[in-house]
Formats: C-alpha cells, sequence, structure tokens
C-alpha cells in the first residue's frame, strides 16, 4: 500500500493498518499556545456505536489524565456520519486547555479530530475549529 501526503509517499505492507496522525497548528507569537487540530483514525469492531467508542476513549483519558472535565457531549452528525462531539477542559503542563474532540463513524472506522487551545482563547478558535470539523470527508475505496 502507498502512502502520500503532500511531497511525501511511503510503501508499507499491504496487510498493514494506516493509523496515522495528522496534525495542524495556527500560527502564533514565541511562547504562545498554538492552537492545533490533530486528527487520528481507527479500525473498529463493526458491532461498536459511535456513542461506545466516544464513551470508551474519554474513560480511558480520564482514568490517565487528573482534572479532565466534560463541559458538554452531544450526539450529533457530520455531513451524513453519525458522530459524537464532547468539549472537555484539561490543565496541562501549566495551562489551562479547552478541547473540542469530535468522534465520527464509518462504517468500521472512527475518525478523531481534536481540537485544542487556551481556555482563554476557545470561544475565538470555536469557529474554526467547526469548520475544520465540518469539512472531514472520508474517501472510500
Amino acid at each position: 500500500m502507498r502512502y502520500q501526503t503532500g511531497n511525501f509517499s511511503l510503501e508499507v505492507p499491504d496487510d498493514w493498518q494506516d493509523r496515522s496522525i495528522i496534525s495542524f497548528t495556527a500560527s502564533v507569537a514565541p511562547n504562545e499556545f498554538a492552537p492545533n487540530v490533530v486528527i487520528t483514525r481507527e479500525a473498529i469492531d463493526a458491532r461498536l456505536s459511535v456513542e461506545e467508542y466516544a464513551n470508551r476513549q474519554f474513560d480511558l483519558t480520564q482514568a490517565e489524565v487528573q482534572g479532565l472535565t466534560i463541559i458538554e457531549k452531544k450526539n450529533t452528525t457530520v455531513g451524513t456520519l453519525p458522530a459524537v462531539q464532547i468539549v472537555q477542559k484539561i490543565a496541562a503542563h501549566g495551562l489551562n486547555l479547552q478541547q473540542l474532540q469530535t468522534f465520527m463513524l464509518d462504517d468500521e472506522i472512527i475518525i478523531i479530530v481534536t481540537c485544542t487551545s487556551t481556555e482563554a482563547s476557545f470561544n475565538q478558535n470555536l469557529s474554526r475549529f467547526n469548520n475544520i470539523v465540518e469539512s472531514c470527508w472520508l474517501q472510500t475505496s
């Protein structure tokens, strides 16, 4: 299987899973926290719903990260995909961070888009984060 993005490509064995992580950051002044978006995907068991997956992931993260709290959680859709969105707060490395985390399910693939900024700048970044999430699509073979 060939993986390609921009001017980079590589060949991996056909029986390997693509679990690539895509990361984008906003431009900021030096020593400022850069709002960022991280996209991951994972093949899952067909019997698992997007809600079950999101709940499991949150439970695992909350067990590992002290002080993680949910502000809002809702079932939604992104395009035609069933989705769960969670807005959460976390303190890390001396910063108060806030995240919009969106879990989307397409057949047996979960796409997770995690948008992070400081708590103070979250609302001003929220429309950009929502635009990024709404622009997601999965190309199936």
